[in-house]
């Protein structure tokens, strides 16, 4: 039942993101990545994916202008 309920949130996530032409930025603490996601076409396309983030957090200007 939980991971039904996971499913389902992500794809109102994604209608939601796709509509409103939005990013989904997605930071992991333990291994210090980050990526950023919008969505085309009902599908997450990675837009911006860096190891070591909070070591140079300067790296996310870079995905600013890449809609």
């Amino acid at each position: 039942m939980g991971e039904q309920n996971i499913t389902n949130q992500y794809e109102v996530l994604k209608i939601v993101a796709e509509q409103n032409q939005e990013f989904i930025m997605e930071y992991e603490a333990g291994m210090d990545t980050m990526q950023v996601y919008k969505v085309e076409n009902g599908e997450f396309v990675t837009v911006y994916d860096v190891s070591k983030y909070a070591a140079d957090d300067k790296r996310i200007k870079n995905c600013i202008g890449r809609r």
